[in-house]
C-alpha cells in the first residue's frame, strides 16, 4: 500500500460535483459583479432624480408637480428586474455551490470546532479521511494522515468577532459551517490542482483528470 494518498482515483460522479462547483464560483462572481454595474448605474440616475426633486421642492415648486415631472416609478421598476434577473441567472450556479457543498459531511466542522476550542487537531483529521475514500481516493487513514495535517493548517483559524460574538466579549469566533466547508472546498482544490496537478482546469473552467503522457 502507498504511503502517500492516491488523488488520481477520485471518481467521475465526485469529480462532476467539483466541475459544476468550479464553473459556478466563477459565474456566480460574474453574475454578481454585472449586477452591480448595472444597479449603480440606474441607482444614480435615481439619485440625481431625487436630488432634482428636492431642489425643485426647496425652490418651491408644488410637490405634486415636481413628482410628476420626477417620475421614478420606472427606474424603481428596472432596479426590481435587475434583482430579479440576477437571482434567477444565479439559481442553477447556487444549486452547483450546494451539491459540493454536500459533499463534505458534518464531521468535517465539527472537527473544526474541536479544534478551536480544546487546541488539537485529531477530531477534523479524522474526519478527513471518510470524505476522502466517498470520493473515490485510495488511502487509508494512517497515509491520509500527512494530507489532514495540511488541510487542518489550511482551513483553521478564527475570524474577527461581530455580533453576537463580539457583545459577548469576545474578539475573535470561529468561521460559521458554511465559510468553513467552502475554505476546505477551495483548500482541496488547490491541493489537487495547483499542488499536486492531479486535476486540470480546462479552457471553459471544468475540470477533468490530468492526462500524462507515457
Amino acid at each position: 500500500m502507498s504511503k502517500k494518498v492516491n488523488f488520481g482515483t477520485i471518481n467521475a460522479e465526485s469529480l462532476s460535483t467539483l466541475s459544476a462547483f468550479h464553473i459556478a464560483m466563477s459565474k456566480i462572481d460574474a453574475i454578481n459583479n454585472s449586477y452591480k454595474e448595472k444597479k449603480a448605474e440606474v441607482q444614480s440616475k435615481l439619485d440625481t432624480m431625487l436630488e432634482n426633486r428636492q431642489n425643485d421642492i426647496d425652490a418651491g415648486i408644488p410637490t405634486d408637480e415636481v413628482i410628476r415631472k420626477y417620475d421614478i416609478a420606472p427606474l424603481n421598476k428596472e432596479l426590481r428586474a435587475l434583482s430579479e434577473a440576477q437571482k434567477k441567472e444565479l439559481e442553477p450556479y447556487k444549486n452547483a455551490y450546494k451539491a459540493a457543498m454536500s459533499m463534505l459531511p458534518d464531521s468535517l466542522f465539527e472537527g473544526y470546532e474541536s479544534a478551536m476550542k480544546k487546541g488539537e487537531m485529531s477530531a477534523l483529521t479524522s474526519a478527513i479521511h471518510p470524505f476522502l475514500v466517498e470520493i473515490g481516493c485510495i488511502t487509508t487513514e494512517s497515509t491520509t494522515s500527512k494530507f489532514a495535517q495540511i488541510m487542518a493548517v489550511r482551513c483553521s483559524g478564527s475570524r474577527k468577532a461581530n455580533g453576537k460574538a463580539k457583545k459577548e466579549g469576545n474578539y475573535v469566533a470561529n468561521k460559521k459551517a458554511n465559510q468553513f466547508k467552502e475554505i476546505f472546498m477551495l483548500a482541496f482544490l488547490q491541493y489537487v490542482v495547483v499542488d499536486k496537478g492531479v486535476v486540470t482546469v480546462n479552457e471553459d473552467n471544468t475540470l477533468s483528470m490530468t492526462v500524462y503522457e507515457n
